[in-house]
């Protein structure tokens, strides 16, 4: 008997040992998908954010307007395209992920009709904001 309780002590301290290191795996494991999440949110809220900057600039410009912009081709390792939809006849900006995360901005006093724009992939790196007195033109450069 004596023999037997030194044998079942021994596995119930290695068991209590694995329960401690599944937990600690689990944890570490939530923190970087929780961590991850919330990076992915932020560079796509900044180049969002970017973006709009930029179409507003082109918007309060009197004259003829163009920027080039680079755009990072993915973004926590997802690609994303760029689009501009009408919401209440208010512009909006849409990025949305592959991962399932969209970002949306409304483009304030910008008609949708005067952003003349096609869907952008992120695999294009570069885009084009360009501007006359009456139209906004979003496209994607080589």
């Amino acid at each position: 008997m004596k023999g037997q309780i030194k044998i079942v002590n021994e596995l119930l301290i290695f068991a209590i040992g694995m329960g401690i290191a599944v937990v600690i795996i689990l944890i570490f494991q939530t923190v970087r998908d929780v961590t991850s999440q919330v990076a992915i949110k932020d560079q796509t809220e900044e180049v969002g954010n970017l973006i709009s900057s930029y179409i507003l600039k082109a918007n309060q410009s009197n004259a003829y307007y163009e920027a080039r912009l680079q755009i990072p081709e993915k973004i926590g390792g997802h690609k994303y395209y760029i689009d501009v939809k009408d919401k209440d006849g208010e512009a909006v900006l849409t990025l949305v992920s592959s991962s399932g995360y969209s970002f949306s901005q409304e483009l304030f006093n910008i008609d949708k009709n005067k952003i003349i724009t096609e869907k952008i992939a992120s695999s294009a790196k570069y885009i084009s904001i360009s501007s006359d007195k009456n139209r906004i033109y979003l496209n994607r450069q080589s």
